[in-house]
């Protein structure tokens, strides 16, 4: 793989919100099958607008794996190691999803895969910094133990520091969020009291002049 690829997995025509496991779905409205094809085609439309290549995993028929569509949680592909690692997923109703992750991977996109052999919800919990550098989530679903086993994947070169989030906050990706501005620069989104013991000083000593923190 010379190209990062976007792997995404379209709602299926029943689709539904079936776990509720976390503060957002606990509130929702009613889910809407239709509406969810049409959100999910705007955003694979606009990943490819951007010249991102897209692979599409199909939800497998006859079984109620509807959080598939939530692909960041499905792992992450690691260019130092060739590797794709699947994630273990903290809920239940989500861990029957490795076995088709894996399997797509490997027969469709060619890779190696492995599932992680401790709880670690994927990309969601990876968020990447200019500089080989990387900032590593764990404490709410994903274990600290998780930190280790991916930074091994990263290389010897990079760079991470590890974040434990508190309640509600069950993914990195709901706290920080790393932006691409067009003259350049990186712009760290960052929701402080998501976090334990760590403050903005911390994220600006890690991200250096590179990367500009805003709460």
């Amino acid at each position: 793989m010379t190209r990062p690829v976007h792997l995404l997995c379209h709602p299926a025509p029943d689709w539904h919100i079936r776990g509720g496991a976390n503060f957002r779905s606990k509130t929702r409205a009613a889910t809407n099958p239709r509406k969810a094809m049409h959100e999910w085609i705007a955003l694979a439309d606009a990943i490819t607008a951007q010249g991102a290549p897209v692979a599409v995993l199909s939800p497998p028929e006859g079984e109620a794996l509807t959080g598939m569509m939530y692909a960041a949680n499905f792992g992450r592909y690691f260019p130092a190691t060739g590797r794709f690692l699947v994630s273990r997923m903290h809920v239940a109703h989500r861990r029957s999803e490795a076995p088709h992750v894996v399997r797509f991977v490997q027969e469709v996109l060619g890779l190696e895969a492995a599932q992680a052999p401790v709880v670690w919800e994927g990309q969601a919990d990876v968020a990447d910094l200019p500089g080989d550098r990387h900032v590593l989530t764990y404490g709410v679903r994903t274990v600290q133990e998780a930190c280790e086993l991916v930074r091994a994947q990263l290389g010897p070169e990079a760079k991470t520091l590890e974040l434990q989030l508190r309640e509600p906050y069950f993914h990195g990706d709901t706290c920080l969020s790393a932006l691409e501005t067009p003259d350049g620069r990186t712009l760290l989104l960052v929701y402080p009291g998501a976090l334990v013991d760590a403050t903005e000083a911390d994220l600006a000593a890690f991200g250096g002049k590179e990367v500009e923190i805003l709460p």
